[in-house]
């Protein structure tokens, strides 16, 4: 027990001064692309910008944390022959690295937990806050004028124009489409919060296009009549237009914009959530793809903490001959992690390798690789 006490009180330190370091860097980093825009702003505001991005920062930083502990603080017992005095005592290096992996192993189950309950709303709050607050007028929703989102639940929706003074979305189309049967409301403007869309000045349409086949063989009013009936079964028109239609989204206003508005997209969905979305029939087979590959993603950087510390160990006994040396080691290593990791998504987004090789490749490679170096007794 005193020696896992004793190194368990030497990886701590550079652990917890690799999350800062680097999730400071990431921090600045956002800070430093988004100054220009921030110019200002309240700076109330763009802390709590920048407090919102703490989560996705930590589950980024926390492989990287990793492997500059275990560089360091390894590397430190090894140039001053401490592993070597364990050697000789009969302690085995898999008793060494024992407390290396609880600690890497506590980080993963971090990980995993901040990515399905935190990261996504996190995420969505970044983005709302970007479009919706940092700036002198909303603008998420204005980035969508002109194109066709989808919603969820098979809604799609439309609109023309955006007024930021009073956030109405001008011109409207929304559309709920089932095989050749469709519904179709057409407003004057609309009102979008959370998942609540209220339309107003709307008129509902329904066509039926199996339907609209009993045309051809109408030859009098009343066949006619019937037919069109059939073909459009609804029509609602707005009673006036201050007239309001309250629709429910499978998609709410900050999920929209976080999307749609991003050129990058927050990753605003959970582990859970994107399970679902894999399975789910309403959803085309590229975006069934899509949610495979971020599902394989999320899940398998949390667990990047365990191999990386498994890799990192024989590499910090044999090379960790100081900070400088150690810093250097400790680049590679994560650099060489994520490139392998950004070629098999690259190809599970192609169709090259299913998801579940792609995405796990980094973490199959550097672990086997690291189980290699170390029964080798490197």
């Amino acid at each position: 027990m005193k020696l896992y006490s004793y190194i368990f009180k030497e990886i701590n330190p550079p652990f917890w001064v690799g999350l800062g370091l680097y999730s400071t860097l990431f921090l600045f980093g956002y800070f430093f692309v988004g100054s220009q825009w921030l110019e200002g702003v309240n700076p109330v505001k763009i802390l709590e910008w920048l407090i919102y991005q703490l989560p996705d920062t930590f589950v980024k930083a926390f492989p990287m944390a990793i492997v500059l502990m275990v560089v360091v603080a390894i590397g430190r017992l090894t140039s001053e022959r401490e592993i070597v005095a364990m050697s000789a005592g009969g302690i085995s290096l898999s008793r060494i690295a024992w407390p290396v992996m609880v600690v890497a192993l506590s980080v993963s189950l971090t990980a995993l937990v901040l990515s399905e309950f935190v990261t996504p709303k996190a995420n969505l709050e970044v983005r709302r806050l970007w479009y919706e607050e940092l700036p002198s007028s909303p603008q998420g929703l204005s980035r969508l004028a002109g194109s066709t989102v989808s919603l969820g639940a098979g809604l799609e929706l439309y609109f023309e124009g955006y007024d930021s003074s009073t956030q109405n979305l001008l011109k409207v189309r929304l559309a709920n489409w089932s095989g050749k049967n469709g519904t179709l409301v057409f407003a004057d403007s609309a009102q979008y919060n959370g998942t609540t869309l209220k339309l107003k000045g709307a008129e509902t349409f329904g066509i039926n296009f199996e339907k609209l086949k009993l045309l051809e063989g109408a030859n009098d009013y009343g066949s006619l009549l019937g037919a069109l009936r059939q073909g459009f079964p609804v029509y609602n028109p707005s009673s006036s237009a201050d007239s309001t239609l309250t629709v429910q989204t499978g998609t709410s206003r900050a999920q929209a914009i976080a999307k749609y508005a991003d050129g990058f997209a927050a990753q605003y969905r959970s582990l859970s959530t994107l399970l679902f979305e894999m399975g789910n029939p309403l959803n085309t087979q590229r975006e069934k793809l899509q949610a495979r590959i971020e599902f394989n993603a999320n899940l398998a950087l949390p667990f990047a903490n365990l191999v990386l510390a498994l890799i990192s160990l024989p590499f910090a006994m044999r090379f960790g001959r100081g900070r400088g040396v150690s810093l250097g080691i400790s680049l590679v290593i994560v650099v060489g992690y994520y490139l392998i990791f950004a070629v098999g998504r690259a190809a599970a987004g192609a169709g090259v390798l299913p998801p579940e090789i792609g995405l796990w490749m980094a973490n199959i490679v550097c672990g086997v690789w690291g189980l290699r170096l170390i029964t080798k007794g490197i």
